[in-house]
């Protein structure tokens, strides 16, 4: 690995490694003896920079190749190209208001040809807003999908979204109050819903309150 810090808090790291798969007939039942693919390489870059003291920003991406864990239903697993990607930007205000956001992208292709076997995007927002000593309210929402070629994976094509709400009244450490509530929608696709595919289904909802008192002796 190479690290080099620049001006301006920022720090360039870029790395490269490598490791290789050893797959066998307890993995996958379509294989009769064990396989082993080949030493192959993985690159990997990334920027962290603090340019202002109510801001950071954070950039990675790796790439190389790896297993195809998930081939189609009846195949063996293969070798694929693969990218991954994350990005993030964070806001500390004065106000005791913590913002993180997160963008983190996935691709798998075929070695010959780059034909996608699946894109992977999630987008991630954390809101963490302390009132005051006691008082702290955290909102998290989350979108991803997946966008899959079923004749490479058996990975399904999905979306969905997920929010998630806290609040929390501290005491002091061991005592606390929590109420919160998450819900999660999704998108069927047309082998559930042929039709409306697009449309968002509720799945989930959850609405909790947790109490906890720490005895002193």
């Amino acid at each position: 690995m190479i690290k080099v810090d620049v001006k301006h808090n920022t720090t360039i790291s870029a790395y490269v490694w490598a490791w290789h798969d050893l797959l066998g007939p307890r993995d996958f039942s379509q294989l009769t003896d064990v396989i082993k693919f080949p030493v192959v390489p993985a690159y990997g870059l990334s920027v962290q920079s603090t340019q202002l003291r109510f801001m950071s920003l954070k950039l990675s991406t790796e790439w190389g190749a790896r297993s195809n864990v998930a081939p189609p239903s009846g195949q063996a697993p293969t070798q694929a190209q693969y990218q991954h990607v994350e990005a993030g930007i964070s806001f500390l205000t004065s106000r005791g208001l913590t913002v993180n956001n997160t963008y983190i992208f996935d691709r798998n292709a075929k070695l010959l040809g780059r034909n996608a076997i699946y894109n992977q995007h999630i987008a991630r927002s954390n809101w963490n807003w302390q009132l005051n000593r006691e008082l702290s309210l955290r909102f998290i929402a989350q979108y991803n999908t997946t966008l899959a070629d079923p004749l490479f994976t058996s990975t399904p094509t999905a979306r969905g979204f997920n929010a998630d709400f806290l609040i929390t009244y501290l005491v002091h450490p061991g005592t606390a109050l929590y109420v919160g509530y998450n819900s999660n929608l999704r998108r069927p696709g047309p082998d559930i819903d042929p039709f409306d595919p697009n449309r968002f289904v509720n799945d989930g909802r959850q609405f909790f309150a947790k109490a906890s008192y720490l005895f002193r002796f």
